[in-house]
């Protein structure tokens, strides 16, 4: 699996940090002010596997997640699951799937925290970004994408990456823990 950190040169030493617990990751540092315009960027960089992991530089990785990346990409494989988010945002309906157990659950509301995306997926975003009226945010693209291609997107239950909203926003993002998980759990893998 293909690792890209989609990063801001602000973040530079947090990203270093990252990119020593992802030990094959690309960085792609952007400096156009947007989020959609670091994700465009990403899309530039050509990919050699099935699925890319896409991550974001604001997050906060479960321990040993490198590790349990190989596992994920098979259990992916093995269900026919082209998206899967490893940030769950705080939603009732995800929290009530985690309580009951589910491992994977559907969501409209994906965002691009971490998530993992097919090969095809990245080849309709390469091209729909170029026409795209989306000037601001990454995360409604991608879904507008995953609409079109009538592709579900999951949820990882437990999230196995946090979005660190103690970095604060380079984009003028409110600093709140609105936008933290609920059910994100550091431990997940190790405790496996």
């Amino acid at each position: 699996m293909q690792i890209v950190i989609q990063a801001v040169e602000q973040r530079r030493r947090f990203v270093e940090k990252i990119q020593s617990k992802l030990l094959s990751s690309i960085v792609s540092y952007d400096d156009s002010g947007t989020p959609i315009g670091g994700f465009s960027k990403t899309l530039d960089i050509p990919i050699d596997t099935d699925y890319r992991l896409h991550l974001q530089d604001d997050i906060i990785l479960a321990n040993g997640l490198y590790n349990y990346l190989p596992k994920l990409e098979e259990e992916m494989r093995v269900n026919n699951i082209k998206c899967l988010s490893l940030y769950a945002p705080p939603q009732k309906r995800l929290n009530e799937a985690y309580k009951e157990g589910k491992k994977f659950e559907t969501t409209d509301r994906v965002m691009i925290v971490g998530i993992i995306l097919h090969k095809d997926i990245l080849k309709t975003l390469k091209t729909d970004i170029k026409t795209t009226t989306e000037t601001k945010h990454d995360d409604v693209f991608v879904r507008t994408v995953l609409k079109k291609l009538k592709i579900k997107a999951y949820v990882h239950l437990p999230a196995l990456i946090q979005h660190n909203v103690w970095l604060g926003s380079v984009v003028g993002h409110a600093k709140t823990t609105q936008r933290m998980s609920s059910i994100f759990d550091i431990n997940y893998i190790e405790k496996k």
